[in-house]
């Protein structure tokens, strides 16, 4: 059975660090290492805002660094015998369905009707229209019949000599998260940033079938492989753009309409091209209306978010669009149809802040499909204590909110929104919202005021004279 506690000092470590400013998927991946390291070292010692500020050095130093060219072998999860290549895809034969030895795993069993592996490139552009950063996102992803999947990225720093894996999935109901690393970023007796060959875990637990918590390299992978079925049984203007790096620091990403097209005529749909645009009907005045958005708990997030939800409001018609997707290529399997190639421009963020302009390009390629394969646990399989951040408890209104809440818990996952121990944590998380008043008053006032001290014993002199 497992076991939930709260860990002191979670919610302002991972808020600390939940609240960078994190560009793009990079950043994304690297910024769950940090948060990874994080929660390793709870308990031992507590990560100072000195130590924050150095990470995210370390982070933008990363980013101007090149990541070398990752290939999916490294995601390759079967040995099986190449059977067909179609259109420059290997088609690879699994061992077979069959029901493994022992009990059902929490969460039930996954029979994939196929895994397509490859990779992701995403390239990072400047206002000139010029490439100056690459990364690549070896990928895994897995469909089964009820529109259910599991993706697997790795995302590499070889600046720090360490990696992270993601393992995303989402059961219909909640989306489940765990990212690994083999190594954790700690600080020296200097207060440096190094790697530590401790490797660590951390867990996410997400309500509905949007990924917005993993970046743009996941959100992407949703739009190409899920977002078709989803959209043919429930058909909606309304969607979030999810191939925006973190949605959950940028309002426009929920206020945007996914005007598509879908290619229909097998077992699934695909989304054949996309258009996240903002609708302006969407937009809100305050964050009530952005129920994911982190709340801003210190006066600069909150003037920022003030500053990007007055732009929202007076955005240019020509800078609505904020991303497009494109299938390029496609196979068709058993009555399936499997993207191959598609591709996403993203526009620059924050939208009315920034000169619009090309921010970012993604291409995903898939290399190998992998068919009849064995069932498997749905859910990510927790071996041991991991730390967890449960955002189905989110809420806000103008008085009070609640933000994600931390815990540990062992060997499994705290699937339940009802359970003793959830209910009991939940109830100690609301908070009143915190206001701030406007930088310039405050700073006229002060100008104000001190000249009126200065300036008195004169007009009180006049005055008796």
């Amino acid at each position: 059975m497992g076991s939930v506690c709260k860990t002191p000092g979670d919610e302002k470590n991972i808020t600390d660090l939940y609240t960078m400013n994190i560009k793009d998927n990079a950043n994304k991946f690297l910024g769950i290492a940090v948060v990874l390291s994080v929660l390793s070292i709870w308990g031992v010692a507590q990560t100072n805002q000195t130590g924050v500020q150095k990470t995210e050095a370390e982070i933008a130093v990363t980013q101007s660094k090149s990541v070398p060219s990752l290939t999916n072998s490294q995601l390759l999860s079967s040995a099986g015998t190449i059977i067909a290549t179609n259109n420059g895809v290997t088609i690879t034969q699994g061992p077979g369905t069959s029901i493994p030895e022992g009990p059902e795993p929490q969460g039930g069993w996954f029979t994939p009707l196929y895994t397509a592996e490859g990779s992701i490139r995403f390239d990072s552009i400047d206002d000139s229209n010029v490439v100056f950063h690459t990364d690549n996102f070896p990928f895994s992803i897995s469909m089964d019949k009820s529109a259910r999947w599991q993706i697997k990225t790795i995302s590499c720093v070889p600046k720090l000599d360490m990696c992270v894996t993601n393992y995303v999935v989402c059961n219909g109901t909640n989306i489940y998260q765990i990212s690994l690393s083999d190594k954790i970023l700690e600080q020296n007796e200097k207060q440096e940033i190094v790697t530590s060959r401790r490797a660590a875990q951390a867990a996410t637990v997400l309500n509905g079938v949007y990924p917005y918590d993993s970046g743009g390299v996941i959100g992407s992978l949703w739009v190409s492989f899920v977002a078709g079925d989803h959209l043919s049984h429930y058909p909606t203007g309304k969607m979030p753009n999810l191939v925006e790096s973190s949605p959950e620091l940028e309002p426009s990403a929920w206020c945007t309409d996914f005007v598509h097209e879908l290619r229909t005529g097998y077992s699934n749909s695909l989304v054949s091209t996309g258009s996240f645009i903002i609708n302006k009907n969407y937009v809100s005045k305050n964050l009530v209306g952005y129920q994911f958005i982190k709340e801003p708990t210190d006066e600069d997030y909150y003037f920022l978010m003030n500053k990007k939800l007055n732009a929202l409001k007076s955005i240019p018609q020509k800078e609505v669009l904020r991303a497009t997707y494109s299938l390029g290529d496609s196979i068709e399997m058993d009555g399936f149809t499997i993207p191959t190639r598609y591709s996403i421009v993203r526009y620059s963020t924050p939208p009315g802040l920034t000169e619009y302009y090309v921010s970012d390009k993604i291409i995903g390629i898939v290399t190998n499909i992998i068919v009849q394969q064995d069932r498997t646990s749905m859910l990510p399989v927790i071996n041991g204590r991991i730390s967890v951040c449960d955002k189905r408890f989110v809420y806000r209104t103008k008085e009070a909110y609640r933000d994600s809440v931390y815990y540990t818990t062992t060997n499994e996952w705290i699937i339940d929104t009802n359970s003793v121990e959830l209910k009991n944590i939940v109830s100690k998380n609301i908070y009143p919202r915190v206001s701030f008043r406007n930088k310039s008053i405050v700073y006229y006032s002060l100008i104000i005021f001190i000249l009126f001290l200065v300036f008195y014993p004169f007009i009180s002199l006049k005055k008796w004279k």
